[in-house]
């Protein structure tokens, strides 16, 4: 999205200034005896072409002032939050019902999908990725900056997809390979999972030092009664980052907002967007038209 705005709106109150100048700061009369009557409509012409001109310099020349901008919010400039991946959990065991007691009998996987979706929606400047993993991993999405879409790509993933058991190292395996191409200072994974690798042939240890040694951090999250609470701890003492238990879906809830908090998206403010400045047009319409002005007044003195 792009939104045409001014760095200096303020300087508008100059232009008013100017008008109520040109209204009530009347120059006082001055007599002069002329004979030639009929060079009156001449000079009656000069006169409006004159403060047309005068109009429309200091408009130009405020506008210049003002400093016209626009704001490329889809810029990659105007992205200064982080890279995370979301790697999710879709093993049968997700499809279990009774994680969110207040949302009737849908499974834990329905939950998290409802969870995560609010969570990738708060990071307003991060660009996101998502990653599920059962039997075996698959990027359902690069990093993208489309949170809205993300979210109802999210919506529509299929628990079955991946198979019934946990590859959790395949998970990470996919993850560390969506933040590949990543230039972003902070990159993250938010792990979640209910269950103990049991699937894959990506060792999960390896893949954890590898998240270290590219300075990636790994945020665990263990759901339910079956997660491995001791794999989700190593995972994340070795690269940096914290482990959380949620037995609920409340907690899951707590849980993303302390990782929320933990790990804030930087830009907040229109102070870091990408500008594009145009003050540089209204300045050179300035000077055409004060050239232009100075032109015909030389042309009419010398008449």
């Amino acid at each position: 999205m792009q939104e045409l705005s001014f760095e200096y709106p303020e300087a508008f109150f100059l232009l008013a200034l100017f008008i109520l100048c040109q209204i009530f700061c009347r120059r006082i009369a001055v007599r002069r005896y002329f004979p030639h009557l009929h060079f009156f409509s001449r000079v009656h012409s000069w006169m409006s072409w004159q403060r047309l001109l005068r109009y429309l310099l200091a408009l130009l020349l405020v506008t210049a002032i003002a400093s016209p901008i626009l704001i490329d919010h889809r810029h990659p400039d105007n992205r200064n939050g982080y890279d995370l991946v979301l790697c999710i959990d879709s093993s049968g065991s997700m499809g279990d019902a009774g994680f969110d007691t207040k949302a009737g009998n849908i499974s834990k996987f329905e939950s998290v999908r409802r969870i995560a979706g609010a969570f990738i929606l708060g990071r307003r400047n991060d660009n996101v990725g998502l990653v599920f993993f059962g039997d075996f991993a698959y990027i359902a999405s690069p990093l993208t900056y489309e949170k809205e879409a993300l979210v109802e790509f999210l919506g529509y993933q299929d628990m079955t997809l991946a198979g019934r058991n946990t590859a959790i190292g395949d998970g990470l395996a996919r993850s560390l390979e969506v933040l590949e191409s990543s230039h972003a200072k902070t990159r993250l994974i938010v792990l979640l999972s209910d269950g103990e690798q049991n699937a894959g042939s990506v060792s999960v240890a390896q893949m954890a030092q590898a998240a270290a040694r590219n300075g990636i951090r790994i945020y665990t999250i263990a759901v339910g009664e079956t997660a491995d609470v001791a794999l989700m701890e190593r995972i994340a003492a070795d690269t940096g980052g914290q482990a959380f238990v949620a037995k609920d879906a409340r907690t899951l809830e707590s849980v993303y907002e302390a990782i929320d908090g933990m790990e804030p998206s930087e830009l907040r403010s229109r102070d870091y967007a990408a500008k594009h400045y145009f003050y540089a047009y209204p300045a050179w319409g300035a000077l055409a038209v004060l050239l232009l002005y100075a032109t015909l007044l030389f042309r009419r003195v010398r008449i």
